[in-house]
């Protein structure tokens, strides 16, 4: 065994020490301005498109194949912002715009879902547009309110 081989461990050792504890620092972070005004500018972006792609069900301007797929993702993307508005602290002053927009994103995720599940619906299409529509309108005013 050369006596190179237990530095080379040691220094292994020490490397994936100080990536945990890198990774545990940065992963504890707070939510600041630009942080919670992204995820809402995310709300709004997804919400909007959502209202576009309900529109074009309802008009059955898209195959249901694409409805499916689009709101599947729309859904994703706006529950993944709530759950980061929720579950990240925010700093202070930040945690009633984090909230609202959670329930924001929560919404437009159960609209997107009900639409990803009967994309023939020409009714659920109109109302899924007109309430991701106000949705998309409400993100962007908090967004604008920070």
């Amino acid at each position: 065994m050369s006596p190179r081989r237990p530095l080379v461990g040691v220094r292994v050792a020490l490397f994936v020490s100080a990536v945990l504890a890198l990774v545990a620092l940065t992963g504890c972070g707070r939510l600041d301005q630009d942080a919670v005004s992204t995820e809402l500018t995310t709300l709004q972006s997804s919400t909007a498109e959502g209202m576009l792609v309900a529109q074009q069900a309802a008009q059955n301007r898209a195959p249901a194949d694409f409805i499916e797929i689009r709101t599947a993702e729309l859904s994703k993307q706006s529950k993944g912002a709530a759950e980061t508005l929720v579950e990240t602290p925010t700093e202070s002053g930040l945690q009633r715009a984090a909230s609202r927009g959670a329930e924001i994103g929560n919404r437009a995720s159960e609209f997107l879902d009900a639409l990803h599940g009967d994309p023939a619906d020409d009714g659920l299409a109109r109302e899924v547009a007109t309430e991701l529509d106000s949705l998309s309108d409400e993100a962007g005013r908090l967004e604008q309110s920070l």
